[in-house]
């Protein structure tokens, strides 16, 4: 995780947390409510740089629907 920022670490760990609780992804107001961010604009461009950094994927057909990338999985320890 050596190149993630601190938001994008806990941006992973409550992802992470979310699904195994819920076995759903957070919508992108969860998020927003949960990090107190003023604008969904801050959710996704953070999903964003999550995906380009390539520690998320998107799934595609389903809507807000990502999944952990497990080959990073090891490069990081969630709490």
């Amino acid at each position: 995780m050596k190149n993630l920022t601190h938001r994008q670490r806990e941006i992973l760990r409550f992802l992470d947390r979310y699904f195994a609780e819920t076995s759903s992804w957070p919508s992108i107001r969860e998020i927003q409510n949960h990090f107190s961010f003023r604008s969904t604009n801050a959710v996704i461009g953070h999903l964003q740089a999550l995906e380009k950094k390539a520690y998320l994927e998107k799934v595609s057909g389903r809507a807000r629907s990502f999944r952990l990338n497990t080959e990073k999985i090891s490069e990081w320890s969630l709490p």
